[in-house]
C-alpha cells in the first residue's frame, strides 16, 4: 500500500515533500521497496539494476541512460530510484555535492 511504502521511505530517512515528490513522479503503480513486485515489470527490472552493487560506481546521469535505453519512461526511471532507496532528485544532488558542482552546472556538463 502507499502508506507502507511511504513508512519505508521515511525509515530511510526521506522528508515528508520527497516522498510527496516520489509519489507524484512516479505516476505508475507502486509497492512495497522490500522487494514486493510492483505493478509495472520496467519497474521493478529498473530498481534491481539500480540495487546491483555494480551499478553504483557508474554516475546517476549513466544509469539514468541506460535505463531510457531499456524503454523507461521518465515517470518509471524516477519510479525505479525511489524503490530503491533514493529518489532521482536526491542521487543527482548527492553525486553535485560529491562532484563540488555549483547548481545548474549539470545542465551546463549535459549541453556540452
Amino acid at each position: 500500500s502507499h502508506a507502507d511504502q511511504a513508512a519505508f521511505l521515511r525509515r530511510k530517512g526521506l522528508r515528508e515533500e520527497e516522498i510527496h515528490a516520489a509519489f507524484m513522479q512516479a505516476e505508475v503503480p507502486l509497492s512495497d521497496p522490500s522487494g514486493q513486485p510492483t505493478e509495472d515489470k520496467q519497474v521493478d527490472r529498473g530498481r534491481a539494476f539500480l540495487r546491483n552493487s555494480k551499478t553504483k560506481g557508474s554516475s546517476v546521469e549513466e544509469r539514468v541512460r541506460f535505463l531510457r535505453d531499456k524503454g523507461l519512461s521518465e515517470q518509471q526511471i524516477a519510479a525505479a530510484f525511489a524503490l530503491s532507496g533514493t529518489p532521482l532528485a536526491e542521487a543527482r544532488q548527492r553525486e553535485d555535492d560529491l562532484l563540488g558542482w555549483d547548481p545548474g552546472e549539470r545542465e551546463r556538463v549535459k549541453q556540452g
